[in-house]
């Protein structure tokens, strides 16, 4: 040890944190207190140190109790605010290093997390000892030793891959250039448990392919035909895992072998051992959406269809003792456990003139987000069900000759198990195979569609998920001329019914796939949504008091759907009845403290915006319930001795809903506003300067919105709102994961300069310009939607202050032209154009380079309604006609222009 490792603890104060962990490992003690005397101890700069010498020196204390410690040292390391200081940090890692390779496994296996999570906060360059000790480690003839160190790289590869792929001063070489070949070594040990883990090792690098790995590929394929056979279960499990994966980044690696290894991963798929089929299975997947051309695939892949089909269908078939069996049978009686609920993750929109609000038109046509029928977790039958769905995208109708004889035999058969696998099958296959299952449609709807009331509950869902992905082809022959006659439309209406009726059902499952089948007919049949949002809306309200937390998810995206959809048609008639009475409920019976008010929260914000003028009934109370919210999260978050910051889904979810109110009831919505426009005020500059790109990106939309329902409300701070959204647009603060947030901010300047006083906008413009110019001009990386906007900001400010503008206009009219005539007409779109005309009357030398790219963009308008632009556009048009007949090249200039503009112009401007 060195002197910066050399440290003694006090009796005492090991006997304290000994005693506090045994405390907190018994049910019977008061955990939570000694746990909390843990949490306070966290803070002391010596209790890493107590907690590495009770880890790894304390031979007197119980295995949990060492354990306890080694996994409350790693959590500290990982999760501390507080870097941990160099000499404790070492004292740490000098007692970490022998516990990797003691004879208890379980200190083992605790010591490698722990050394993991060192490693991944602070990495590898910070420990370049350890890597060479993992060395020896993997060199020694000692079992244990071996073991401890197969554990921790295998940790290292899974949570800090990329540390060892850096090169460390002193060892020479990539950290992994030295740990592969060794790994690879350890394939062909006498020890089942050595094979089984380096090779799980090697797998978990495969997706990335380190120049370690591409330099010994030839040798890991070896290793995985040579461990193709091994006598381990588990072995094998990797073997197939390791060639799916080669099969994602490197197929043509295996193409010289591939009939022996489509061969070997067809019988794996058959193996009586669960996870050697669920591992295999994943292949055929990976092969049909392998970077092969499709032609390899076919030729390589199509001999063994007849073979393949039949065993993903018999893999598609519930077990007796399945678990999903089990759990669905009971599910009636069970409450939702919280870790069964998702993750909720806040999406906002994107402002843009490019896009068209909900107004009632079609769906956006995206695949259901969970499409799964199942329940719990991931497993053969699923994998079997995704493997012919994607087989059936490069196979098509070829599948059905090899299938539908083998569903048909299925549908026959009176066990429930087997009709529910028959409609797994025929849902999997409804893209894939649709031309040749069309002309079947209506007797497979005649199928499945008895099938919703059977008495088993995974039959009554997978039917629902399953008619819903027909429901586009039923929609199809439903609005054909005989549509009526046939019975094709009455057919529609009963599956919808019918589906319809099964949210409300107590059993969960068919509750989840129910509604989920009946958001993507909603999406799908958007314009039949006027006969059928009503009856949504009564069921969904009924499911609003009965559903558990996850179901709930869905009605709310539901709810929305409908709303997205209907747009303002739902102003009309009762939909605000029916709609919020029940939601408002549901919000206000829950804490503020609840994260499932943000499902609430979006939700919301969809119907306020399609309400409108119908909301404002409701809109009281829920913008005071919003603004409540943001003040208690935003108080939180300025309690630093609370440690506690402000959620930032809290946030987004509570600006988008106000923005809806400003968006949707448009003036009506100006004395909400009014009411505290202080706080609003405060809120903005608050959140334009969040950390987070999603609360900038929520709070950009609102000044904008604001900008447009009561700019007088934002005036007062205007200055400030537009220099944070300056500095959001800086290039270096530009990047793939901020662009929704800098679409959004260059969204609201030219709100902001529209309305704003001239004065104002010239002392802006020249700054605004500064980060606009580079984004229309693409010197920097940005999507459409962001350089669409920027150059309506541009032009928005060019039109109250065009002499600030006017004398750069050469540098970016051309890019400016192309991006704005992409652009579907609107007020957006006409006041830039007003902007872009005021600068060419000031500088009309600068544009007439770009006089080909002036033509397009001006006969991009379908039709100019403003009297003013078609005028000003008229005299730009037959002033530069003039100029260049004069300097004879009129005609040279004119040929320049694509024969449909011209036309256009002709005709519209009389060229």
């Amino acid at each position: 040890p060195t002197m910066r490792t050399r440290w003694t603890p006090r009796a005492d104060g090991t006997a304290q944190v000994c005693r506090m962990l045994a405390q907190a490992q018994r049910p019977e003690g008061d955990q939570s207190q000694a746990l909390m005397q843990l949490q306070q101890c966290s803070a002391q700069p010596e209790f890493p140190r107590y907690l590495a010498y009770v880890f790894a020196a304390a031979d007197d204390q119980p295995n949990d109790v060492r354990q306890s410690a080694g996994l409350l040292l790693k959590n500290h390391l990982k999760g501390s605010v507080q870097e941990v200081d160099a000499e404790t940090m070492d004292y740490v890692k000098c007692m970490l290093l022998p516990c990797l390779h003691v004879k208890e496994r379980t200190i083992r296996q605790t010591a490698a997390t722990a050394t993991t999570a060192i490693v991944a906060r602070r990495g590898v360059a910070d420990w370049p000892e350890l890597l060479s000790h993992l060395c020896e480690m993997l060199d020694a003839e000692d079992k244990d030793t071996v073991a401890g160190a197969l554990d921790t790289v295998y940790k290292l590869c899974e949570d800090a891959p990329m540390e060892l792929e850096k090169p460390l001063q002193g060892l020479g070489d990539w950290p992994l250039n030295l740990i592969v070949p060794r790994l690879m070594a350890k394939f062909g040990s006498q020890e089942a448990e050595f094979r089984r883990d380096a090779l799980a090792c090697v797998n978990l690098v495969v997706g990335y392919m380190p120049s370690a790995l591409q330099l010994n590929l030839d040798l890991y394929l070896q290793g995985l035909f040579a461990l193709a056979k091994d006598a381990d279960n588990q072995v094998r499990k990797h073997v197939c895992n390791g060639l799916v994966q080669l099969m994602e980044v490197q197929p043509e690696k295996l193409m010289p072998f591939m009939k022996d290894v489509i061969e070997y991963m067809l019988g794996s798929t058959q193996e009586s051992d669960a996870s050697i089929a669920l591992e295999s299975c994943e292949f055929w997947s990976a092969f049909c959406e392998a970077d092969l051309p499709p032609e390899e695939i076919t030729a390589q892949l199509g001999g063994f269809i007849p073979r393949l089909i039949p065993v993903l269908l018999k893999n598609m078939a519930y077990s007796d003792d399945d678990e999903e069996v089990i759990a669905a049978e009971m599910d009636e009686e069970e409450e939702d456990k919280e870790s069964d609920i998702r993750p909720f993750i806040a999406q906002s929109s994107e402002k843009s003139a490019s896009d068209a609000k909900p107004s009632g038109g079609e769906g956006d046509g995206e695949e259901e987000e969970d499409e799964d029928e199942g329940y719990r977790s991931w497993n053969l039958r699923k994998s079997s069900a995704a493997g012919l769905d994607v087989l059936s995208n490069v196979f098509g109708d070829d599948l059905l000759p090899i299938m539908m004889p083998i569903v048909e035999q299925m549908m026959q058969q009176n066990d429930w198990r087997y009709t529910e696998s028959a409609i797994l099958a025929l849902g999997a296959v409804a893209e894939g195979c649709a031309m040749g299952l069309f002309p079947h449609l209506n007797e497979i709807v005649r199928f499945i569609l008895p099938q919703v009331n059977h008495p088993h509950p995974l039959v009554r869902s997978i039917s629902c998920w399953c008619l819903s992905r027909y429901i586009r082809w039923m929609l199809e022959v439903a609005q054909r001329p005989d549509g009526e006659a046939t019975g094709a439309k009455n057919q529609l209406g009963t599956v919808f019914n019918a589906v319809l009726s099964r949210m409300a059902e107590k059993n969960k499952i068919v509750q989840k796939a129910a509604c989920s089948a009946i958001c993507t007919m909603a999406e799908e049949c958007a314009v039949l949504l006027g006969e059928w949002s009503i009856p949504i809306l009564q069921h969904t309200s009924t499911a609003l008091g009965m559903y558990g937390k996850n179901n709930l998810r869905i009605v709310y995206e539901l709810l929305a759907i409908v709303a997205d959809s209907m747009g303002s048609r739902m102003r009309e008639g009762q939909y605000a009845e029916l709609i919020l009475p029940p939601l408002l409920r549901k919000w206000q019976s829950m804490p503020f403290t609840d994260r499932e008010i943000l499902p609430i929260l979006q939700c919301m914000t969809s119907i306020a915006l399609a309400l409108g003028p119908s909301f404002e009934a409701a809109a009281p109370a829920v913008y005071s319930q919003s603004c409540m919210l943001l003040q208690m999260q935003l108080e939180c978050g300025q309690d630093t001795a609370s440690g506690y910051e402000a959620d930032g889904d809290y946030l987004s979810c509570a600006l988008d809903l106000l923005s809806s109110f400003a968006d949707g009831m448009g003036p009506s919505a100006e004395p909400l506003f009014a009411s505290n426009a202080d706080f609003i005020r405060e809120v903005l500059l608050v959140c334009c300067c969040n950390p987070s790109q999603t609360v900038r990106q929520s709070a950009f939309a609102l000044v904008g919105d604001l900008a447009k329902c009561c700019y007088q409300h934002i005036a007062p701070r205007a200055d400030h709102l537009v220099t944070t959204a300056i500095q959001n647009l800086q290039p270096q603060n530009i990047q793939q994961h901020t662009m929704s947030a800098c679409n959004n901010a260059c969204w609201s300047l030219g709100e902001i300069a529209v309305r704003a006083s001239p004065g104002q906008v010239q002392a802006f413009a020249p700054s605004a310009a500064q980060v606009l110019l580079p984004i229309i001009r693409a010197d920097v990386d940005v999507k459409r939607s962001v350089a669409e906007n920027a150059s309506i900001a541009l032009g928005r400010i060019a039109k109250v202050a065009p002499e600030v503008l006017a004398p750069s206009l050469q540098d970016f009219i051309s890019p400016w032209c192309l991006c704005m005539r992409s652009l579907r007409d609107g007020d957006e779109k006409e006041s830039a154009f007003l902007g872009l005309c005021a600068l060419v009357r000031l500088n009309a030398s600068a544009a007439l380079p770009s006089f080909r790219d002036l033509c397009h963009a001006v006969a991009s308008w379908k039709t100019v309604p403003c009297e003013g632009l078609h005028n000003e556009f008229h005299q730009l048009l037959h002033a530069f006609k003039s100029h260049l007949t004069s300097q004879g090249l009129w005609e040279a200039a004119w040929q320049t222009v694509d024969p449909a503009a011209q036309e256009k112009l002709r005709l519209a401007y009389s060229l």
